[in-house]
């Protein structure tokens, strides 16, 4: 186990990224565990409409793309010093947002109303204490926040390939 202070006295250069909800291709094997505009695309397939939770639920998402990006620049680059560095973009978007924003890409590319296409749940009693309602990457260096921008294009973008 190292802590971050730990890294001055190591030989080789040590790298760690922590993942914030990371969206895109290549996660329809995830299932309940997709990520929320996924889950939401798959919602307005199968059902007709999204189901969001009625409480504030807002988290920092990074599109796969640009993590890979943000992976190859800290292992190839040489410039990343040794360290712990969150990989978001450091600005949540929430749930409510990321529906609408479904909403509004699945109404234009199958020429239906918005309108009811969004519903508003309790959220469940048995996730009042066990669900995360919000995650931040604070701290963001500019080598990742460079890359990690444009989400709520990103997100659209991506939405509009699943459909």
């Amino acid at each position: 186990y190292l802590r971050a202070n730990d890294f001055t006295e190591l030989n080789s250069r040590v790298v760690s990224l922590r993942f914030f909800n990371v969206f895109g291709q290549g996660e329809s094997h995830k299932g309940h565990n997709a990520s929320i505009p996924r889950r939401f695309t798959e919602f307005l397939q199968t059902k007709g409409f999204i189901d969001v939770f009625d409480e504030q639920i807002d988290r920092d998402y990074i599109h796969v793309d640009d993590l890979c990006e943000i992976i190859w620049q800290a292992f190839s680059s040489g410039e990343v010093s040794n360290g712990i560095y969150n990989a978001g973009c450091g600005t949540p978007i929430s749930h409510h947002e990321i529906a609408g924003i479904a909403a509004k890409v699945f109404s234009q590319k199958n020429n239906v109303d918005e309108q009811g296409l969004v519903t508003t749940i309790a959220l469940p009693e048995n996730l009042q204490n066990k669900f995360q309602f919000y995650t931040c990457a604070m701290e963001v260096p500019e080598w990742i926040a460079n890359r990690a921008t444009n989400n709520k294009e990103k997100i659209a973008n991506y939405i509009e390939s699943l459909l």
